[in-house]
């Protein structure tokens, strides 16, 4: 398979902290593999002529006007967290691990 390996799936897989099969390991293994050389031929196209855009098609953004409010209470912020520290924090798992 063309540039990626069933190692660097598994590396990826657990960087995004997803738990796969080794059948959803060997399916994504050779699907990663075909969006590569579908990539690589791309590569090879010539776009000297063409030029750099963000968007295929050119789009107006309308946002809404910045408006100014104040913030809640933090009586009312914290009264539907299921855990509070010292009633001035939210309390959440730890994801980060080594």
């Amino acid at each position: 398979m063309l540039g990626i390996d069933i190692q660097t799936v598994k590396h990826i897989a657990h960087l995004a902290r997803l738990d796969l099969s080794e059948e959803e390991l060997a399916n994504l293994t050779r699907d990663l593999a075909v969006i590569l050389q579908h990539v690589n031929q791309l590569k090879k196209l010539d776009l000297s002529d063409v030029n750099p855009t963000t968007h295929a098609v050119v789009e107006k953004c309308s946002l809404r006007k910045d408006t100014l409010i104040s913030s809640p209470p933090l009586a009312t912020a914290l009264q539907n967290a299921p855990e509070k520290e010292a009633d001035t924090f939210f309390r959440v798992p730890k994801v980060i691990e080594k």
